[in-house]
């Protein structure tokens, strides 16, 4: 997986949840169990959250 040279929403406002992830990618990279949690929530997100 690799979100992490992407801006999610681009300019949209984020829900408190997906802040998480656009601001820990350092996390998501070093902490496997975090990163079960963001593709846990990622698999929850309308795929318009991550197209323009």
């Amino acid at each position: 997986m690799d979100m992490g040279s992407h801006e999610v929403g681009g300019d949209a406002p984020l829900p408190g949840d997906t802040q998480v992830i656009y601001l820990s990618q350092e996390e998501m990279i070093t902490d496997t169990s975090f990163q079960v949690r963001i593709e846990d929530l990622l698999a929850k997100m309308p795929p318009s959250m991550w197209t323009k």
